[in-house]
């Protein structure tokens, strides 16, 4: 098994291909080229901007979590696991399942990682000395 740093930009590597993912696939729908989402109207221009604003915010929460900001790991590893179960939701096919595979790596990395990822919390209950 990896060392915890190895693991760690392993980590940040998927993080950004999902977030190269979701820019893809709304980029591919926002010109038409996908097959669900040919005619012009409002549900593929909502499908391509929700996928952009995905990536966008894996993007942002991804750079927050470098500064090892608490609430950046807990928002991105719901918003990955809302991910995954609207893509085991979804039509599963050969891509939605190598998505799958990616996004639960991702998540379970995460996790295993947490302690490193988060910086330790203060404990409030330690003695200063001095007092007492």
């Amino acid at each position: 098994m990896p060392s915890p740093s190895h693991r760690v930009r392993l980590t940040y590597g998927l993080l950004l291909v999902q977030a190269g993912l979701w820019l893809a696939f709304g980029l591919i729908t926002a010109v038409g080229a996908h097959p669900s989402y040919r005619a012009p109207g409002p549900w593929r221009w909502g499908m391509a901007a929700g996928s952009l604003l995905v990536a966008v915010v894996i993007l942002a929460l991804t750079a927050l979590l470098r500064r090892q900001h608490r609430p950046a790991f807990w928002l991105l590893t719901a918003l990955l696991g809302l991910l995954f179960v609207g893509g085991w939701l979804d039509q599963l096919g050969p891509l939605d399942a190598v998505y799958l595979a990616l996004t639960a790596l991702t998540i379970v990395l995460l996790l295993k990682d947490r302690r490193v990822q988060l910086p330790v919390a203060p404990d409030p209950f330690a003695q200063t000395g001095g007092e007492g």
